[in-house]
Formats: C-alpha cells, structure tokens, sequence
C-alpha cells in the first residue's frame, strides 16, 4: 500500500457510535527507511476548527475523501495538503439512507471519523501542552510537525 492511498471507510461499516480500527494513519506507511519504533509512534494532525463542519446536501452513496492532517483549505475535504507529512485523506461513502445534515469532524481528533463526536470540547489544552512540550523541529520551513500538530501558522503563547 502507497503511503498516498487513502485509508477507506463505508458509511456501513462504521457509525457515529463505533470508530473503524484502520483509520489513524501510521508515520511511514509503505517506506523503506522506515524504523520499527516509528510504527508504534502517535502521529498528531493540526486543527483547523474547535467544533464541527455542518454538512448539507449530500448525495446518498457519494465518495468523499475527508481530511485527517488539517491542512485542506477546502475543510473538512482533502485537498491533498497532506501530501509530504505522514497523513492521508479517509475515503467516506455516504449513507445510503436519507439524511439532510451531517456534522463532520473538524478537529481531526474524533473516535468516529468523520463525524464529530464532540472531542474538540476536551482537546485543546492537551494539543496546546503537546505542541509546547515538543522538541522536533517547528522552523517555518515545516509544514506540518506530526509529533505535536504544529504548523506555521500555529501560535503557542505561555498560559
């Protein structure tokens, strides 16, 4: 599996309720200098928004490719922003059944991807501890640091 091909989930095989097993993605997926103690390492998406994306008017059995690294501009779709950092975008069949509203994820943290399960009520102070105690690299020149979900744009002042 290339580390480009987007992790798949059926709106059948998953519900709000119950989380897919296989959709956090793992650092080095498919690489060769991979080391054994990266595929055990967490990786940490950035957030976009602290709270949902309210959905309308999608097409029961549509494909959509919801974003897990945070850096879409086009939230809460893959853009491909993704690509150079470890993350890949989640594959999301709509429902077949009607339904006029979805409220999808927008913090990247959800146990239900890719919907909203309200953990961005809980999560900021922990990302904000994670992205201060961070010792990798976060110069500019850093797109995404999958160690802590800093980005450039990502201001951490003291509390």
């Amino acid at each position: 599996m290339s580390s480009e091909e987007p992790t798949k989930l059926d709106a059948s095989s998953s519900t709000p309720d119950e989380a897919p097993s296989s959709v956090t993605p793992t650092p080095c997926s498919g690489a060769a200098d991979c080391d054994i103690e990266d595929l055990a390492k967490p990786i940490y998406p950035t957030v976009p928004f602290y709270g949902p994306c309210i959905v309308r008017d999608l097409k029961p059995g549509e494909t959509k490719r919801w974003c897990t690294c945070g850096l879409s501009k086009k939230q809460p779709w893959c853009d491909a922003s993704h690509r150079g950092t470890p993350f890949k975008p989640l594959v999301w069949k709509v429902p077949e059944r009607q339904q006029s509203l979805f409220a999808i994820c927008n913090c990247k943290y959800t146990k239900a991807p890719p919907y909203c399960d309200a953990t961005h009520t809980s999560c900021p102070l922990e990302i904000y501890k994670r992205q201060k105690a961070c010792q990798s690299d976060h110069s500019p020149t850093v797109k995404l640091c999958s160690d802590c979900g800093w980005t450039p744009d990502t201001v951490l002042i003291d509390l």
